[in-house]
């Protein structure tokens, strides 16, 4: 329906909008549009095919030129405007709102750096680690608080995917999937703990070699 967008009326807008501030937390620094926008990244992962791939980038390429006309910026190249498929977007044109990485929200409200201090290594993960874990995720993330510490990550994931080893460029040590071999999403969501467990496990048997 956004392909047929004529014009956005403002006028219902809660004036109390303007006296807040409105914080993004989102795990994804995506753009809204183009190769690296909330279609094209993200509409497959969701099931759409590749003809609406561009249909949907088509039509929130036409959301952003009507709402840059109705507010006079632009801001669909933004980090993080291409977040849950638009919503970024949105916050970031019609409430003001600033994005900051969800990782580094969290990290501060749960003191994660300062946890960080004398620590032997780090443990991160994600479902799948792969080249979109560096636009902003959790493990790239906790990777650079690390690495402020001085202190050596190793992620873990459900599964790694293509472009993962970008993570070793910027300092991961290691990387480890969980699943041992070919199971089903019901298995491996059943084995889950199990799964996590012994890969813990293995994990510290080598740390513990390595420093012995």
């Amino acid at each position: 329906a956004l392909a047929n967008l004529a014009s956005i009326d403002l006028a219902a807008l809660h004036p109390r909008l303007a006296e807040v501030a409105v914080v993004i937390a989102a795990d994804v620094d995506n753009p809204l549009c183009g190769p690296q926008g909330a279609s094209h990244v993200f509409g497959p992962q969701k099931g759409a095919s590749p003809e609406q791939v561009q249909e949907l980038d088509g039509a929130l390429a036409h959301f952003a030129t009507i709402t840059a006309a109705t507010l006079g910026r632009d801001v669909r190249e933004q980090p993080g405007a291409g977040a849950a498929g638009g919503v970024g977007f949105a916050a970031l044109a019609f409430l003001g709102a600033t994005f900051r990485p969800g990782i580094e929200v969290v990290a501060d409200l749960v003191g994660l750096e300062e946890a960080l201090v004398g620590a032997d290594l780090a443990l991160t993960g994600e479902g799948r680690l792969d080249g979109q874990t560096l636009r902003g995720k959790t493990p790239a993330g906790v990777l650079r608080l690390a690495q402020r510490q001085g202190v050596p990550v190793v992620a873990v994931a459900g599964s790694l995917g293509e472009g993962y080893d970008a993570l070793y460029e910027q300092g991961l040590a290691a990387a480890f999937s969980l699943v041992p071999g070919p199971l089903s999403l019901d298995e491996a969501l059943a084995q889950a703990e199990v799964l996590l467990e012994r890969t813990a496990r293995d994990i510290g048997r080598l740390w513990r070699t390595a420093r012995s």
